[in-house]
């Protein structure tokens, strides 16, 4: 049976609540096309974000997010459904999280974003340090990428982490998709831990020097790397920060063999 929903995490809820339902999701950006639902008008959020990039450009902040069109599609289904069917697993959601913390269309809050991480790890029983990397929201502003390493640092910083935590932002390689950013990231992710190798950025050199890396700590490839085995899955987060203030985090692994 099928469920259609609004958002991916509400897919997910739903698939989990009833045995034998499909969640589809699907997201689009087109901004030519016939399919823009989001196009903006002068003032909106979008011409604010693209306001706030030619103003960081001014105070020092190297590279710049093109705007992007993409379209995503996700089907949720309960792990034990889709063994039972047969269909290929290509990675398993264990643990979402949301916050609001409307603080800003422009200024991010790193409490509102630690808010839903922490809420992601309520759903598991796993601790940050086993997670190797992290899919950021990572839109390339001075401000908002600064925000956002110093909400990692509140919930991934771990004495225990073996490693440094490893981040990325697929906006690095196709631009900013708005809508489709989330969808984008997440497969992006899906797509790393089916390949076994944790992704690099493109267009990140020089780093910004206001990120609290060692805070966390953690590190940015600008080569791919192979994704080491453990003890455990390879697992990874993944964030999606929307405009009016909405912030998700969603925390996958590989699955493991049936």
């Amino acid at each position: 049976m099928w469920k259609r929903t609004p958002t991916g995490c509400q897919a997910c809820r739903a698939a989990r609540r009833s045995s034998g339902w499909r969640a589809v999701r699907r997201r689009d950006r087109f901004v030519d096309g016939k399919r823009a639902p989001e196009r903006q008008q002068p003032g909106t959020a979008e011409r604010r974000a693209g306001q706030q990039s030619r103003a960081d450009d001014e105070i020092g902040r190297v590279g710049q997010q093109d705007r992007a069109e993409a379209g995503g599609q996700q089907q949720a289904h309960r792990l034990e459904d889709a063994r039972r069917d047969g269909d290929k697993v290509y990675a398993v959601i264990r643990g979402i999280g949301a916050a609001c913390d409307a603080r800003s269309l422009i200024a991010p809050d790193v409490e509102g974003q630690a808010l839903a991480i922490r809420r992601a790890f309520a759903e598991v029983p796993y601790a940050p340090s086993t997670v190797d990397f992290v899919e950021t929201h990572g839109t390339g502003t001075t401000l908002g990428d600064q925000i956002e390493v110093l909400s990692l640092a509140l919930t991934y910083g771990d004495e225990r982490r073996a490693t440094p935590l490893v981040l990325g932002s697929v906006k690095s390689m196709i631009g900013h998709t708005f809508a489709a950013a989330g969808a984008a990231g997440l497969l992006k992710t899906v797509l790393a831990l089916g390949a076994r190798v944790l992704p690099p950025n493109v267009a990140f050199d020089p780093l910004n020097p206001h990120l609290a890396l060692p805070q966390v700590p953690a590190r940015v490839l600008g080569t791919p790397e192979l994704w080491p085995q453990s003890s455990h899955p390879r697992r990874a987060g993944v964030s999606a920060f929307g405009t009016g203030g909405i912030n998700y985090h969603v925390l996958i692994e590989e699955p493991e063999a049936p």
